[in-house]
């Protein structure tokens, strides 16, 4: 049997009307926040229509087609399943198939062509197919309409341009129903690149949707392996962004991005800015209202390395995560990071320079503004702010310098008493100074004191049961009397009410000398004899004022005095 088909009828696609007829309704942009009425979907078939020659005639009677969709003329990958048609009508050779479905995805913009097999009259013998494959091809006015439009290379599947002031891709503002997703789209591209937007003073891509749960623009990228881009947003000019997203609501839960990541080695949001020079930023976020977050990332894999926001910049002045926040009342956070994992971070700062480099820069407004505050719990007893080294390290250290003073500020809203306390290993307090300035150690006060070619050798603090001061001197005897005035500012220190005690030393020769009285302001010694003239050093040790009545306190230097 020798047949032929006569394509000269062509092609109607069911999918590309429907979209034509949305373009006609669709010739201005919609105006934003305004909901759009959407028809309800239609299926996935089509119309095809041809003419069956068979030896040299048109063919009157029944015939059966089996059809294949493929995406080369010869070749290629075969798209969906074979359709067999039984008993089709044929008449003067016209044959009309209404209802050819190769599945949702058969049609995305990629070129087509179809195989098709026949046997004349139904039921005998076997198919015989035709060649070459038919080449299916779209009505015009559908062409702009494409959900997708597969090119060579790394072309875009969909290029909107727009000039106009409201910049909503003009060219290729598509209200669509056609459910390639399962769920209505305005925009559906594939591809290498999607959908790829361009405005030269607009907006390159405008998505909106007035569904509660709907998506304005969804980016699916579904390759398993190497760095694929749901969405990806590139701006050349000096102030543009790569991506801008914006939440209006003024109120409920609203997020400018939101970012979800499922994967344990995963990022919700990654920011990455690679420019050479400038202040590059890999991701910018800004609240405007009292309570808002610039920047919210949100890592929920239970094991693994989540992370929330993920901040890497290749400048040398660029920043990986820079979070601003403008409000001037309210509780404001410039970047927000939590985390619920036992060994997560609420937040993570690397810098992986091989020399240099700061994994962390904390600065307040002006010079009584806090750089950096521990926070903690509103509990009496969970409110301490905690700064540890990394426990995964056990000789890591805590090293702090400053170019100028250091300073330790107890008791700050001078609402209790306060101390400064250092623990050992043991978790036994082994050093306190309290807010008024006392310091009490388990160990033992020394100094190092440079001892010639001894080298440097430690010297220790002698320790009394009381608070004393003293001082030194050096008076005269003359026929056997002297009258000691003690130092006046040495005298505002100590209490010389409550007593205090007087050592004597002769120097030069020898003599019975004593404290005959004792004032004060001076005290008298005289020589047993009455009669000596001789110089005598002399040690006066005295209360401190205000700790006279201190005498070995008792003092407990263990964790649990704490509790």
């Amino acid at each position: 049997m020798k047949a032929r088909v006569l394509f000269g009828i062509g092609l109607c696609l069911a999918l590309l009307l429907v979209l034509a007829v949305g373009l006609t309704q669709a010739q201005a942009p919609v105006p934003q926040g305004e909901a759009t009425t959407l028809a309800a979907p239609v299926g996935t078939a089509f119309t095809y229509q041809g003419r069956l020659i068979k030896d040299g005639n048109p063919v009157n009677g029944t015939a059966d087609f089996q059809f294949s969709l493929w995406d080369a003329a010869t070749g290629g990958t075969q798209i969906g399943t074979i359709q067999t048609k039984t008993n089709v009508n044929v008449t003067n050779g016209v044959f009309t198939i209404p209802d050819l479905d190769f599945g949702a995805t058969a049609f995305m913009g990629e070129a087509r062509w179809l195989a098709i097999s026949v046997r004349s009259p139904a039921g005998s013998g076997s198919y015989q197919p035709l060649t070459p494959r038919q080449a299916l091809t779209a009505a015009p006015y559908a062409l702009s309409l494409r959900p997708g439009a597969v090119v060579s290379g790394t072309l875009p599947a969909i290029t909107g341009r727009s000039g106009d002031a409201f910049g909503q891709l003009a060219s290729l503002y598509i209200v669509s129903i056609w459910p390639p997703l399962f769920y209505p789209v305005g925009v559906y591209g594939s591809g290498t690149w999607g959908v790829y937007g361009y405005s030269a003073s607009a907006i390159g891509v405008y998505g909106t949707s007035a569904d509660s749960s709907g998506t304005g623009v969804l980016g699916l990228a579904q390759a398993v392996t190497g760095t694929t881009k749901a969405i990806y947003g590139r701006a050349q000019s000096p102030d543009g962004y790569g991506g801008y997203f914006e939440n209006t609501a003024t109120g409920g839960t609203a997020y400018g991005v939101y970012g979800k990541s499922n994967s344990t080695e995963g990022w919700g949001v990654q920011g990455h800015a690679t420019a050479a020079s400038g202040n590059t930023i890999g991701v910018y976020g800004r609240a405007d209202s009292p309570g808002g977050t610039g920047v919210w990332g949100y890592g929920t894999a239970t094991s693994g390395g989540a992370i929330g926001v993920y901040g890497l910049t290749a400048a040398p002045s660029g920043k990986g995560v820079w979070g601003f926040s403008q409000r001037t009342s309210g509780t404001n956070y410039g970047v927000y990071g939590e985390a619920r994992s036992p060994d997560g971070y609420g937040g993570y700062f690397v810098n992986n320079a091989t020399t240099g480099g700061v994994g962390l820069y904390c600065r307040g407004f002006t010079n009584a503004d806090a750089d950096l505050v521990l926070g903690g719990t509103t509990a009496a007893t969970g409110d301490d702010g905690r700064l540890y080294s990394d426990p995964a390290y056990t000789s890591s250290d805590i090293m702090l310098f400053s170019n100028d003073e250091y300073q330790f500020h107890l008791d700050e809203d001078s609402n209790e008493s306060s101390n400064f306390d250092i623990y050992n290993g043991a978790n036994i307090r082994v050093f306190r100074v309290d807010e008024s300035g006392n310091i009490t150690a388990s160990g033992t006060k020394g100094a190092a004191v440079a001892a010639g070619e001894y080298g440097t050798r430690k010297m220790y603090a002698i320790e009394s049961t009381g608070v004393w001061f003293e001082d030194f001197g050096t008076a005269q005897l003359k026929d056997g009397l002297a009258i000691v005035e003690i130092d006046p500012v040495f005298a505002e220190t100590v209490n010389l009410e409550v007593g205090y005690h007087v050592f004597l030393t002769p120097v030069g020769g020898w003599a019975s000398l004593y404290v005959a009285n004792k004032t004060p302001t001076s005290f008298e010694v005289r020589d047993a004899e009455g009669k000596a003239n001789i110089t005598f050093d002399y040690r006066i040790v005295a209360k401190r004022a205000g700790y006279e009545d201190v005498r070995m306190e008792p003092m407990a230097l263990t964790l649990e005095d704490e509790q």
